[in-house]
């Protein structure tokens, strides 16, 4: 079981207060019962507490949907899609942001962040040209034939069209393409 960072921070606190000699026998009672009862729940041991440090490490992100895309990832890799996650953003780099997290899962979350940001480019690259299809904005011009094109090109230009067909069409367009008839007539 994967466990929040803000339970291993709750549980760390735990430990610190099972141990301190600040607290009374009472409450240092009560923290080691409940240290004791989460560690059986989440099945991991003192030792694991302390491997699992956080550290605020950086992660490159281009636009609103690769953060977007981070945050998803977050709650995917925790298991965990109830937890608010806090990035912070680099003042100097625009293109970096900062999130808590263990080395463990750092490494991971770069993984599928590389991953999915490379699936998901792909997808909006589609996603513009069927909105481009849909709304008809290209010009005059030669473009090639369906017989020039090659059995991927045609399975790329079909799954565009099919994308189109479900988006719905601006007004800007609706209303350009009108008064241009209008205008020819």
């Amino acid at each position: 079981m994967i466990v929040s960072i803000g339970m291993l921070q709750k549980l760390r606190a735990l430990k610190v207060m099972a141990h301190a000699e600040s607290c009374t026998d009472g409450e240092r009672a009560n923290a080691q019962k409940m240290l004791t009862r989460l560690l059986r729940k989440y099945n991991i041991s003192e030792a694991e507490i302390e491997r699992s440090e956080v550290y605020w490490l950086p992660f490159s992100v281009k636009s609103e949907y690769e953060l977007t895309l981070l945050g998803q990832l977050v709650a995917y890799v925790r298991q965990d899609s109830t937890e608010h996650f806090v990035f912070k953003r680099h003042k100097r780099y625009n293109g970096r942001v900062y999130a808590e997290v263990t080395n463990d899962e750092y490494t991971e979350l770069s993984r599928l962040l590389r991953i999915h940001t490379k699936a998901l480019g792909k997808e909006l690259e589609y996603s513009v040209q069927a909105y481009v299809q849909r709304n008809k904005l290209f010009g005059p011009g030669k473009s090639k034939g369906i017989s020039e094109m090659t059995s991927a090109e045609i399975a790329k230009v079909e799954a565009i069209l099919q994308r189109a067909s479900i988006m719905t069409k601006t007004k800007v367009t609706e209303n350009r393409r009108e008064r241009l008839l209008t205008c020819k007539t």
